[in-house]
């Protein structure tokens, strides 16, 4: 959990992972750019998941609220006559 605070506080100094020889330098920022947009691509493709995960999550509890509370007004009935004597 620290690492990612971190990371999502900003903490982080990007400019010290990139070598200062000139030809590292390069080479460098030309290894990390496909991981990047690699990382960018499954980043996006996850957040849509997730609230596809979500919403059904939220369906299946609003189905088990609404059975629970169908279940519970049938049991009532059993045990309540609604006949007027």
């Amino acid at each position: 959990m620290k690492y990612i605070n971190s990371i999502i506080n900003c903490d982080v100094d990007i400019t010290s992972l990139i070598s200062d020889r000139s030809g590292l330098k390069q080479l460098s920022i030309l290894m990390v750019l496909p991981v990047a947009m690699a990382g960018v691509v499954i980043f996006s493709g996850m957040i849509p998941l997730a609230a596809i995960m979500d919403s059904g999550r939220y369906l299946k509890l609003q189905y088990l609220k609404h059975f629970k509370c169908h279940n519970e007004i049938c049991t009532m009935n059993k045990f309540v006559s609604y006949e007027k004597s």
